[in-house]
């Protein structure tokens, strides 16, 4: 049967298997000390990811591997979102295609796979909350914008 509640499983696996050079969300209370110190750490084929909890730190962020935790279980809703230390979903759409393309272009790679999802975008709309929801959509719409305009440049 499936299970939906596996985040800290899922979190480990990040951690040991580096399956994504950026990973930028909220669930940082699924990456246990464990996890953590395995993502920091870094050994001779992988290096060690950076950390950023912020908006302020994902801006500094300068090269891959980077992981962001910006909330403790899911990211706020648009609406409800501080942007003085929570970054928006274009905030962290931007970075993540800054920082894989300049590191295929650095490995002589062909190009990266980049995952944008706007989850609450769903879970607004399952309660008919229109407020949350259209910010939501406005949201996502920004960073698909965002996204865009990177494929054209």
């Amino acid at each position: 049967a499936r299970q939906r509640n596996l985040e800290y499983s899922i979190a480990l696996q990040y951690a040991i298997n580096r399956t994504a050079d950026v990973i930028l969300g909220g669930g940082a209370q699924f990456f246990t000390p464990e996890a953590l110190g395995r993502i920091t750490e870094g050994s001779a084929h992988s290096p060690a990811y950076h950390v950023v909890h912020d908006s302020a730190s994902l801006a500094g962020a300068t090269q891959a591997p980077l992981i962001g935790l910006f909330a403790a279980d899911d990211m706020p809703w648009e609406i409800d979102r501080d942007a003085s230390s929570t970054p928006s979903l274009t905030q962290m759409a931007t970075k993540a295609v800054s920082l894989l393309s300049a590191r295929s272009k650095a490995s002589g790679d062909k190009g990266f796979f980049l995952l944008v999802e706007g989850s609450k975008i769903d879970k607004a709309a399952h309660p008919n909350d229109a407020a949350a929801f259209l910010r939501e959509v406005l949201a996502y719409d920004e960073a698909v914008g965002a996204m865009l305009s990177f494929a054209k440049s």
